[in-house]
């Protein structure tokens, strides 16, 4: 199983940066209000940046601290990374002491973050399967775990969701044959199953995310999409961030366990 390849700010900084420029003093602050933006790194000195006050209508300039400073090559789904953008919606992306750009919570939105989760889906999907054929579960084991569920589900409508899910099951498997063990079920299914059969400890929760990314839904939110404002909520960030590392940590487990099913090390990408 090839390795998923961990994001790091330098994937999803944005490189072209705004400078403060004492020659454009006012037009650096007329642009900034304008564009909601409330800090610009300083031209001259790169160890200061300017931050626009409204109360005094200009810029107030802070000296750099490290807290504002985040190596390009830092893992974006880090532990406390969630915090620090709480703090400031904005961060410096720093290479060999040297700005490389800028990073803002709302980069999370950038297709190479859903095709990284994408790529990631499809992996931990893939061992999900190759865990369930190694334990010798097949289509026979998963078709009885789904008219299990309907039988013990309440309501016409969720009896009759199984009933029509495990018809169009049972034809696409007459019609494939060949198909290998488990291709035919989705990825809610293989995880329910694995729960319902002890084999791992994961949450159900990630289907969610599977679900915004397979149908190209946006990954942080915008605050009112009424209006010419890129505003970011940030409560949609935190929930999806979340999402994120629940789905790391599930992966990173399914894949340990099918390394110690298979006697193959190699398949830990951890």
């Amino acid at each position: 199983m090839a390795a998923v390849k961990m994001l790091s700010f330098k994937d999803i900084q944005t490189e072209n940066v705004l400078y403060f420029d004492t020659d454009w003093k006012d037009d650096c602050y007329t642009f900034c209000l304008d564009h909601n933006i409330d800090q610009l790194p300083s031209i001259e000195d790169p160890t200061k940046i300017y931050i626009r006050d409204e109360q005094i209508q200009t810029f107030r300039v802070e000296t750099i601290k490290p807290e504002r400073i985040v190596d390009q090559n830092f893992n974006i789904f880090s532990q406390g990374m969630l915090e620090r953008f709480r703090l400031r919606p904005l961060l410096l992306v720093y290479s060999h002491s040297e700005l490389s750009g800028v990073v803002h919570f709302s980069d999370y939105n950038k297709p190479v973050v859903s095709i990284f989760l994408y790529e990631l889906f499809f992996s931990y999907e893939k061992a999900l399967r190759a865990i369930l054929v190694l334990r010798g579960f097949g289509n026979k084991d998963m078709l009885e775990f789904l008219t299990y569920k309907s039988s013990t589900s309440r309501g016409k409508k969720s009896k009759k969701y199984f009933a029509d899910k495990i018809s169009k099951i049972k034809i696409r498997l007459a019609k494939n044959e060949k198909l290998p063990a488990m291709q035919t079920f989705d990825f809610k299914d293989l995880m329910e199953f694995c729960v319902y059969k002890e084999i791992a400890t994961i949450s159900f929760s990630v289907n969610k995310l599977r679900n915004m990314i397979m149908h190209a839904h946006e990954l942080v939110n915008i605050e009112d999409p009424s209006t010419d404002e890129y505003i970011y909520n940030f409560d949609s960030f935190e929930e999806f961030f979340n999402l994120v590392v629940e789905l790391l940590h599930d992966y990173k487990k399914v894949v340990n366990l099918l390394a110690f099913m298979s006697q193959d090390p190699s398949l830990h990408n951890g």
